[in-house]
Order: structure tokens, then C-alpha cells, then sequence
């Protein structure tokens, strides 16, 4: 697989376009539907977030219970020590709200697009950035649809690429049935006419080699008849 096959790509305002040939047609192109994209984002870490959160603020609130009734300040070391703890447990807390605010700028930036030669991730937060996965390389296609996608006509887009153990997904598209149907047959039609030159190739190779062989052939019969010749007069 070649480098660039799924390498990283961070470049200018439309790294889409930038990345496709004059002579390559583009036979898809859509983004993320918003409304799964921003819920997926906001559910995804919420039952951890919550339970951090119901966690610590039941500590905290348990340490400030207690003080209060003793009748005692709580001391400064161990207002700093609550602050560092709970900054660093409450860790997935602060990623859930994050990923939150973030949303709507990747939402923003996320878009595919799939041509005759090969499939565009776009992603990111500050900048576009973007995967090429080429046609040659992928292995395996297919679609999810959880309950929720299907009651919004949506679902994910899955290709496993040659080497790489995880895949690449395009996410909360409509129709990713039709799309993953369209996608393959792209793939067959690509890997037929890859095929077909390949064999094309191979034959002007085999015509070359008999064109070489009969040359050859021809060369040596007539380096015998001269072998023959000069026999005849030394034998004179």
C-alpha cells in the first residue's frame, strides 16, 4: 500500500477538491446529517460523564457537609489537594463537555466524497484535514444501522483497507445502504478493469517474448546453415 494511501493530509480550504484529478469523476458527495452528528457527539460519553460527575459530587459535597457541621474552616491544604483531585477525576467530565462545544466546528469541516479511483474523509476542529483511501486497497465494505439512525434514515459506512486493522467509516450518512451498494459496484467495475489491464499487459509481454524467441530461433537457424556452409568448403 502506498504511503499515501491513508495518510494524513492537512492542507487549505478545500482539500476535497485540491485532491481529485481533472480526468477523475466524482459519483458521490454528501456530509454527516447535523442532528445525529451533534446528539452522537453529546451521548457517546454521556453515562460516564454523569457518573464522574454524580461521583465526586457526592465526595465533595460529603467533605463540606461534614466540616460545616463540625464547625471547622477547612484548611488550605486541603482545599488544594480537592481542587488538583477532582480537576484530574473528573477527567471524563471535561472531555464529555468538550466534545459538546466542539461539535458544531466538526460537524463543519466533516465531509466525504467517493470517485472512480477513490474514497475522502474530511475531518477536524481547527482545520480541515482529510484521509484518501484508494479503491485498490480496500477489502471489505459495510453498513450499520443502530435504532436510532434508522428512525432518522441515516447509518454508517464501514471499509476495512489492506493492512490496516481498524476501520474507515463514513458516519450518519442517508441512504448508507445505497451508498454501500453503489460503493462496491464502483469497487467490482475498478478491480475489472484493473484486471483487464494487467491481462492486456501480460499478453504483449507473452507476444513480445514469442516475437524474441522466433528471432532468436530465426538467428540461430541461420548461424547453423552458415556453420554448415563452412564445414562444406574446409571438408572441399
Amino acid at each position: 500500500m502506498n504511503d499515501q494511501d491513508t495518510s494524513l493530509l492537512k492542507i487549505n480550504p478545500d482539500p476535497i477538491r485540491d485532491n481529485i484529478q481533472d480526468d477523475e469523476e466524482i459519483l458521490w458527495q454528501g456530509k454527516p446529517q447535523k442532528f445525529a452528528f451533534v446528539m452522537e457527539k453529546i451521548f457517546q460519553m454521556l453515562p460516564v460523564a454523569l457518573l464522574f460527575g454524580a461521583f465526586d459530587g457526592f465526595m465533595l459535597s460529603g467533605i463540606i457537609i461534614g466540616h460545616e457541621k463540625s464547625g471547622k474552616e477547612i484548611p488550605i491544604f486541603l482545599v488544594i489537594f480537592l481542587i488538583v483531585f477532582f480537576s484530574f477525576h473528573l477527567l471524563p467530565l471535561w472531555i464529555w463537555i468538550s466534545r459538546v462545544i466542539t461539535a458544531g466546528k466538526k460537524y463543519k469541516n466533516a465531509e466525504y466524497c467517493i470517485t472512480d479511483r477513490k474514497v475522502i474523509i474530511q475531518f477536524g476542529l481547527m482545520k480541515k484535514e482529510i484521509k484518501i483511501i484508494h479503491l485498490e486497497n480496500i477489502t471489505t465494505i459495510y453498513s450499520k444501522i443502530n435504532l436510532f439512525e434508522k428512525l432518522l434514515g441515516i447509518g454508517d459506512l464501514y471499509m476495512y483497507v489492506a493492512k490496516d486493522s481498524y476501520a474507515y467509516s463514513l458516519n450518519d450518512i442517508a441512504q448508507p445502504r445505497e451508498i454501500e451498494a453503489k460503493l462496491k459496484q464502483i469497487l467490482s467495475a475498478y478491480n475489472k478493469e484493473t484486471e483487464k489491464s494487467l491481462n492486456d499487459g501480460q499478453d504483449y509481454d507473452e507476444y513480445d517474448y514469442r516475437e524474441e524467441n522466433l528471432s532468436n530461433s530465426d538467428s540461430d537457424s541461420e548461424n547453423y546453415t552458415n556453420t554448415e556452409e563452412n564445414t562444406s568448403n574446409l571438408n572441399f
